[in-house]
């Protein structure tokens, strides 16, 4: 089991934290632009955010694939074994997630949407019928010519918990139902319980039917069950992430979020014959079981993420930024979120009768270059996400960000038209004709970087500060660096270093001639 970075009695007396656990290592920086050229770059995307190139978008609020990463998960880079078959990668990585998660199993896939196609493929038949607490399954199990039927949810804090009634009655009602599948904390703001799940699991248990649990937001979940249930109030987020995993048959887990990599994705298990039906069907889609569409270094990445994810003081931090962009933006119509907040457009553009949601956004990019935008297929959406990449923001850029969207709102008469010209099956593709003008700039005088790598910090007590300075004869020189949480002794060779500094230092020609 992997234990909490923080005392958990310091956690549960402090659940909120007051800075980041970590220091910067090494950034990315970003371009912060002009009205005109914001104007210029949405024309060229037809009014859809989606379709704007990277560099003239300064924050990009999506959590999915955009975090930073520890130095630690990092330096997996360069070690990762590019082995085609039995890759020492594959094998750290499913270290992991039996020590962390609690499945013996596993498969790799190239993302989320590999491991649901690799589950439909293999367990579900044409008139199969899945019942969810959300819609993530529905494009991949339509392929299969099955359906998807999201289920009523209850009321009160965990609104993403299933009505345990509805959902015996489907169960008893159908026969062709392979599989049910649970998203932790589903579409990013309707958390489910821990009691919730057992109850499904052993309702599951007499029809020889699966419970699939996405992952994916598993860790904010678990710290909202510790948060709102008494049974789990003194249990460490690792002890509830992985009770929660092995709750279900079936896992699967996005490393782009949690995990806080860049891409990759797996199904676990501790079902042999389950796991078995992956080996043989992954190979088809994906790639050997041993890589699944993944590079080696992607797999270390991944496996020091999944260790990672459950450290106290970063979840908590990642967590105290979620809840503070939301009470930042007081007044705004909006769903707070366990990665950000979820902006009610219909209720924030009321002139705007369709397409509320990409009309924001398009709004937003054009006040600031802040980018917010919606994918996979195409709806007339009216919640816009915001999303912050895990530890890969400042606060204070945070609190710029909440401020364009507060000026905006001043300003939504602005918006005066927005409307699709181009009908289209996925959100990548749609086109829009848009009337937004007098809108004033929302210029950013934060940091002019996001943040790409960090170092973790020395978390102690204070009983443990005053030991160490007095082993240490009252000398910070002779203080060990992983007990010091800010270390303020010199400035020589220790500031961040930017991406393209490291990629002039790999590039480097070592001689001792010219």
């Amino acid at each position: 089991m992997v234990k909490s970075a923080l005392p958990l009695e310091k956690v549960l007396e402090d659940p909120m934290m007051t800075s980041e656990p970590h220091k910067i290592k090494t950034v990315r920086r970003i371009r912060f632009t002009f009205p005109e050229d914001r104007r210029r770059e949405l024309i060229r995307a037809g009014g859809n955010t989606f379709r704007i190139p990277s560099q003239w978008v300064t924050f990009d609020m999506t959590g999915q694939g955009t975090s930073a990463v520890s130095q630690d998960q990092w330096s997996g880079i360069l070690i990762g074994d590019e082995a085609y078959a039995g890759s020492r990668s594959f094998e750290r990585l499913e270290e992991s997630v039996r020590k962390v998660l609690g499945h013996k199993n596993i498969c790799p896939t190239h993302n989320l949407r590999g491991s649901i196609k690799l589950i439909s493929t293999t367990l579900v038949q044409r008139g199969d019928l899945i019942l969810s607490n959300s819609l993530t399954p529905r494009d991949l199990t339509e392929e299969r010519s099955a359906s998807v039927r999201r289920l009523p949810c209850d009321s009160g804090p965990f609104n993403g918990d299933p009505g345990i009634n509805p959902f015996r009655e489907e169960l008893n009602l159908h026969r062709n139902i392979p599989y049910v599948f649970i998203e932790a904390f589903a579409d990013g703001y309707r958390p489910i319980s821990l009691s919730r799940m057992k109850e499904i699991r052993k309702a599951l248990e007499a029809h020889g039917t699966k419970l699939v649990l996405n992952a994916s937001r598993v860790v904010e979940n678990g710290l909202f069950i510790r948060q709102h249930d008494p049974a789990w109030r003194n249990k460490t987020l690792a002890e509830i992430v992985n009770e929660m995993v092995r709750t279900a048959h079936i896992c699967i887990l996005d490393a782009g979020q949690d995990p806080r990599c860049n891409t990759g994705g797996l199904i676990s298990t501790d079902d042999p014959d389950l796991h078995l039906q992956f080996q043989n069907e992954v190979v088809v889609y994906e790639g050997l079981h041993t890589y699944g569409g993944m590079a080696g270094r992607t797999m270390e990445i991944f496996a020091r993420g999944i260790e990672e994810m459950v450290y106290e003081g970063q979840a908590l931090w990642i967590e105290t930024q979620a809840k503070r962009l939301a009470s930042n933006l007081e007044g705004i119509p909006l769903i707070p979120g366990c990665d950000g907040v979820y902006i009610k457009a219909d209720e924030f553009l009321p002139r705007i009768k369709e397409h509320q949601a990409q009309a924001l956004a398009a709004a937003l990019y054009l006040k600031s270059g802040v980018r917010a935008f919606l994918e996979g297929r195409f709806l007339s959406e009216s919640l816009l996400p915001v999303q912050i990449p895990r530890l890969a923001m400042s606060n204070f850029q945070l609190d710029q960000v909440a401020g364009s969207i507060l000026s905006l709102f001043e300003e939504r008469e602005c918006v005066r038209r927005f409307r699709l010209i181009h009908v289209t099956d996925w959100q990548d593709e749609a086109l829009f004709e848009w009337d937004v003008e007098g809108l004033k700039d929302s210029p950013f005088t934060c940091e002019p970087h996001t943040i790409h790598t960090i170092e973790y910090v020395g978390t102690t007590t204070r009983e443990k500060r005053g030991r160490l300075i007095q082993e240490a004869g009252y000398n910070p020189f002779l203080l060990p660096s992983r007990d010091v949480t800010l270390d303020l002794l010199t400035d020589s060779g220790t500031a961040a270093m930017s991406v393209e500094q490291w990629q002039a230092y790999e590039g480097a020609v070592e001689t001792p001639a010219t």
